[in-house]
């Protein structure tokens, strides 16, 4: 009886490590200063199932363009033959970013609907395919009771009326406010 007791405690010990190393694995794949890891691991918490790009928060003065950047909640990088880098860029300065960090609900499921926006273009997706895919998965949050509906029904309004030349609005300026 002992023996069997043993090997359902290491059996049990080696299934918790397994779940602490896909947790960390999935935690592992962002990169950037502390305070914005642990705010973008939350978000990671709401993706969808299966998401695995890396995530990079950057600050906007150690890149070369960084006027654009500044502009930006989230971006992706085209390589010089076209392809689109695998990994989405988060610009820790953008209201978005800072406000997820300081742990505003309503603004982590915003940048979780962004970092959805941007995995599209990831994954060869237009424009309008990704804002697509961001206006549904903000509205799976709002149905699922993670945003609040005031703001949630804001939200997307400013997603399904949002027309930009470039392909990127900018939220900070229109977002609901907290």
């Amino acid at each position: 009886m002992t023996y069997r007791l043993f090997a359902a405690t290491l059996l049990s010990i080696a299934a918790l490590a397994g779940c602490a190393a896909a947790t960390n694995d999935r935690a592992g794949r962002i990169t950037g200063p502390e305070p914005d890891r642990r705010a973008a691991q939350r978000v990671l918490d709401l993706l969808p199932r299966g998401f695995d790009l890396p995530i990079a928060i950057i600050d906007p003065d150690g890149v070369p363009d960084s006027t654009a950047v500044r502009r930006l909640d989230a971006f992706t990088v085209a390589e010089p033959d076209g392809t689109i880098r695998p990994r989405i860029y988060l610009n820790r300065e953008s209201l978005v970013v800072r406000k997820a960090v300081k742990g505003s609900r309503f603004y982590l499921t915003v940048l979780a609907a962004i970092i959805v926006h941007e995995a599209v273009h990831v994954r060869g997706g237009s424009e309008t395919d990704a804002r697509q895919a961001e206006t549904r998965f903000f509205a799976d949050l709002q149905a699922r009771g993670l945003v609040d509906p005031a703001d949630g029904d804001r939200y997307l309004a400013l997603l399904r009326s949002r027309e930009s030349a470039d392909g990127h609005s900018e939220r900070d300026r229109t977002a609901p406010r907290r």
